[in-house]
């Protein structure tokens, strides 16, 4: 994925609201144009909560500040089997005290990319992180994952612990998770993997999975579909398949994950409206819209929406929309609602997201 200074700049600018509503709509549809748009939104935005740091565009000492920090991160790439974490709030105040806001977020996309080895650890925290694919991974605590090169050709993963794995579909390459004693192979999944002393167990969400102990024949792998679990004893050499009726096997991401909890927070900023408005043939306002949830985990409902309108004479007036439909992290929901303007000649209209309630019954 290419990252340049424009992209930064827009985020920049979104973040601050300095965007017209133009440029806005533009930036929202570039957002939902790909995952990892939104995860570039997503690491601009931890930073700016996590460090305070003011947002400044067109910093002339941005590049020079960019150029030190790129050699830094050389020389931090030759350190073999070096542990990265994207998410630390340390991290960030750190880097925030030191460069300019673009930098940072180029350090937290290249920190995970470069190296012959990588080495990802949660800590005693839940991690969220995007692998160079666009894959997405949630790390329980304690657990870790490492990857070689640059995850262009094979997508190989080793995973120590527990992992949430949302991977991106690609035919043309397969992708493995390894553990200790198991191998799971998928095109484009989502599924939960848990590595433990004795037992390895695999749990679907969605597609199809292979899962086979190491080192046996392809053809000696299960397939397991969705709300299907399959558990691997390491010492009997055994594997049984069932029926997953635990729909909180992947609760665990949503504990100790400072993320969630900040979604949970700040409901508003995950969420982005477009929409369309016009008058029907009684002269009432219908608008017609699109709410998107980008936030990570977190499902959100009774989302309010605030509507003003302009009236002749320059008369504005503000009205409440509920929309009482929960949206799912990464998922979009439509709503259409009418104004009792029927009696007026509106001029002007705008939606905006006000507050939200989290979706807690949500099992993603």
């Amino acid at each position: 994925m290419t990252i340049d200074n424009q992209h930064w700049e827009r985020i920049s600018a979104y973040l601050s609201g300095d965007l017209s509503e133009a440029d806005k709509k533009a930036f929202e549809s570039w957002l939902q144009s790909s995952d990892s748009n939104r995860f570039l939104l997503e690491e601009a935005r931890k930073v700016w909560e996590s460090s305070g740091l003011k947002l400044q565009l067109n910093d002339p000492a941005t590049e020079e500040e960019l150029v030190k920090l790129q050699s830094h991160i050389e020389a931090e790439r030759q350190e073999k089997n070096k542990v990265v974490s994207l998410f630390t709030g340390s991290m960030a105040w750190k880097i925030a005290a030191s460069i300019a806001f673009t930098a940072i977020a180029v350090y937290a996309y290249i920190s995970v990319k470069q190296g012959d080895e990588n080495v990802i650890a949660s800590g005693n925290e839940v991690m969220t992180l995007y692998l160079p694919d666009s894959s997405r991974v949630w790390l329980n605590t304690n657990s870790r994952i490492l990857y070689s090169g640059n995850f262009t050709g094979k997508r190989s993963i080793v995973l120590e612990g527990e992992g949430y794995f949302q991977v991106r579909p690609d035919t043309a390459h397969p992708f493995e998770v390894t553990t200790n004693a198991t191998s799971t192979v998928v095109l484009g999944t989502s599924f939960n993997i848990k590595a433990e002393d004795s037992t390895t167990t695999l749990t679907v969400a969605e597609g199809k999975v292979h899962f086979a102990a190491r080192n046996v024949k392809a053809d000696e792998s299960i397939m397991l579909t969705p709300r299907e679990q399959a558990t691997f004893r390491h010492q009997q050499k055994t594997i049984t398949k069932s029926k997953s009726h635990n729909m909180q096997f992947a609760a665990w991401r949503k504990l100790n994950n400072p993320q969630y909890e900040n979604e949970k927070r700040n409901s508003a900023l995950h969420l982005t409206t477009s929409y369309s408005w016009r008058k029907n043939q009684i002269n009432q306002s219908v608008i017609e819209g699109k709410i998107t949830n980008s936030a990570s985990l977190a499902a959100f409902k009774n989302i309010v929406l605030s509507v003003t309108y302009s009236q002749p004479g320059g008369n504005v007036k503000t009205t409440k929309l509920v929309i009482n439909e929960s949206v799912r992290p990464g998922r979009t929901i439509d709503y259409r609602r009418r104004l009792l303007d029927i009696f007026t000649d509106t001029r002007t209209l705008k939606v905006y997201i006000e507050s939200a309630e989290v979706d807690a019954n949500d099992n993603y």
